[in-house]
């Protein structure tokens, strides 16, 4: 049994064994990752996602794209993920700790160039819902965004140019609604005490 099949298995024994009113909502952000920057130009990604004003991450970890074209000596040891041109990673995050802190994650994709991105939102009781972000080529050296903004852009097509947009988002209006049984992510990231 994977890793993430025995997480769920365990918070499914953990619900159905609660007292009657002692259960805790699940409460997620599913981020999900794309890219129009194919291998090796990027070949790694590192996600950092912090608690409130922390500086310090409560996850922060770095994997491999996998393909072909992203086999990097550089990248030895490190895990896989499905990322690249066409490719979406999803990693759950979910709100172990049930505060009101509001949750930053960077995404720093890197090889021949290097992009980021960086998002805030905040978790919902009873709600998992979708927060999209892309590492674009068209953000690769666009610094022209004020503290609180980052480079987006707005369109799928090649000559979409970059826009500054702000690093918060609110809850489930940038991101479809998801239920819970239908959410499948690549990974998970639980961020408890």
């Amino acid at each position: 049994m994977s890793g993430r099949s025995l997480s769920f298995a365990l918070a499914v024994a953990a619900v159905a064994l609660s007292p009657a009113g002692c259960t805790l909502a699940r409460r997620q952000v599913m981020l999900t990752v794309t890219t129009n920057i194919p291998c090796p130009t990027i070949d790694r990604v590192s996600i950092r996602i912090y608690r409130g004003g922390e500086t310090a991450p409560t996850f922060n970890e770095t994997f491999a794209l996998s393909g072909e074209e992203c086999s990097t000596s550089g990248n030895t040891g490190l895990r896989q993920i499905p990322l690249g041109v066409g490719r979406e990673y999803r990693l759950g995050v979910v709100d172990g700790r049930r505060s009101a802190d509001r949750v930053k994650i960077e995404v720093v994709g890197s090889g021949q160039m290097t992009v980021e991105t960086v998002v805030e939102t905040e978790f919902v009781d009873d709600k998992i819902y979708a927060l999209p972000v892309q590492l674009a080529a068209q953000c690769v050296g666009f610094n022209g965004c004020a503290s609180g903004f980052t480079c987006r852009v707005l369109a799928t097509s090649a000559d979409a140019s970059p826009v500054c947009m702000s690093v918060y988002r609110v809850p489930g209006t940038l991101g479809r609604p998801m239920a819970a049984a239908s959410i499948v992510s690549d990974d998970e990231a639980d961020l408890g005490d």
